[in-house]
């Protein structure tokens, strides 16, 4: 049998994070603003590409997107 564990009650949203969340939608939108689906879909192309990796760029890049999204992460929780 499945044990089943009560759902965690969800937490409400603020005004700030609402105004927060616009914010990024707007800067989302102006982003997009600039680009034509055409564009986007020959960006695209290029992940289907054979290219040959440097590992250790490979690596770094990770890293450093993973930073990212880390300090993203922490800017929106308030911990920064």
């Amino acid at each position: 049998m499945k044990r089943v564990e009560p759902r965690k009650p969800r937490r409400r949203t603020t005004s700030k994070q609402k105004q927060r969340a616009e914010r990024y939608q707007v800067m989302t939108d102006e982003a997009m603003a600039d680009f034509t689906i055409e564009e986007l879909r020959e960006f695209l192309q290029a992940d289907s590409l054979e290219v040959p990796v440097d590992p250790a760029f490979k690596e770094r890049l990770r890293r450093k997107l993973w930073d990212l999204l880390q300090e993203q992460l922490r800017n929106r929780r308030g911990d920064a």
